[in-house]
């Protein structure tokens, strides 16, 4: 596991520092904070519902009224980050609002309040489909939004490789970068670079994989002393059983 203490990690946009501002009255740092919260947690609580017995279409329905509901009762301004984590908090908000209003329509009685972020049908149900296995919606609520962030990194990890010409290399060292041998003679020829040369890049682009992890983890907890206990959760988390 790597140490988080000696790496610099991001916090400026923490997501409680989010809540923090979504709670403020500044409207237009409030309407930011609560559009970026918004758009990074909507899949995994679409899929909560789609496990808990909702179809695609009133799960979509469910989460706008949701998050509108949020919107109206602004609950971030007595949010509080010691207990525990955002997404926790607000998979508790979720059910608290089921357990209020099981209305299909919701989000057609609110009237005047829009989405400022967009959510795709296609976009939330395959992030459901991909763990949909699960036999736990607070499973996969959890599974859902790990794997958001899995993609966040290994987009950031490929996005300034992508026009190089090791690129191709690099995507064929992926599996080595994430625990899985390559072939590093075959793919020595068939690059022209020795073995060695290959480990050492695996050794430097797993490096990189891992920082960028830690960053991104680093968004979501509110001190540096957090990440280790949220990586650790993380793994157990991506290797338990249905």
């Amino acid at each position: 596991m790597a140490n988080s203490s000696s790496r610099p990690v991001r916090f400026a946009t923490t997501r409680w520092s989010l809540v923090a501002a979504a709670g403020k009255s500044d409207q237009s740092k409030k309407q930011d904070a609560l559009s970026e919260l918004c758009a990074r947690y909507w899949p995994p609580l679409y899929a909560y519902l789609r496990q808990d017995g909702y179809d695609r279409h009133d799960a979509r329905d469910m989460t706008q009224a949701f998050i509108l509901d949020l919107l109206h009762r602004n609950p971030w301004a007595v949010a509080d980050p010691q207990r525990g984590r955002f997404r926790t908090f607000l998979l508790s908000c979720m059910k608290n609002f089921l357990s209020h209003e099981r209305e299909k329509k919701q989000a057609h009685k609110r009237g005047g309040s829009k989405l400022t972020f967009s959510m795709y049908q296609v976009e939330g149900e395959q992030a459901y489909q991909a763990v949909a296995r699960e036999a736990s919606p607070e499973v996969l609520f959890e599974k859902v939004w790990l794997n958001i962030i899995l993609k966040r990194v290994m987009k950031r990890f490929l996005e300034p490789d992508q026009k190089t010409e090791d690129s191709k290399l690099i995507e064929q060292l992926l599996p080595s970068i994430l625990g899985t041998k390559p072939d590093y003679d075959a793919l020595a020829t068939q690059h022209q670079k020795t073995p060695a040369a290959l480990r050492q890049m695996v050794s430097k682009l797993r490096k990189k994989y891992q920082q960028l992890l830690l960053e991104e983890i680093g968004d979501t907890v509110t001190e540096p002393v957090q990440i280790e206990e949220e990586i650790q959760y993380l793994f157990n988390l991506a290797s338990r059983k249905s």
